[in-house]
């Protein structure tokens, strides 16, 4: 009964490091990609009013280009 129990609490042990090891891993899996993402929405956020006039100057190119206004109707731009 005793080894039972060690190999119980064994097998115990390991099932929660393995857990808390995988969820170590995905945070600091995370942590760069969230750092990143930060960075790429305040610049989004600084440059909103050119990405809407560059927009604007691809629909206008679009109404001479066939190909742009495909691709743009493609993406539900225009």
């Amino acid at each position: 009964l005793t080894i039972f129990m060690g190999m119980f609490g064994a097998l115990v042990a390991v099932a929660i490091a393995t857990i808390g090891f995988a969820l170590w891993d995905r945070k600091t899996m995370i942590r760069p990609f969230e750092d990143k993402m930060g960075i790429v929405e305040e610049l989004v956020g600084k440059n909103k009013h050119r990405l809407h006039q560059l927009l604007d100057a691809l629909r206008e190119l679009a109404k001479e280009d066939s190909k742009l206004a495909a691709v743009l109707r493609s993406f539900a731009l225009l």
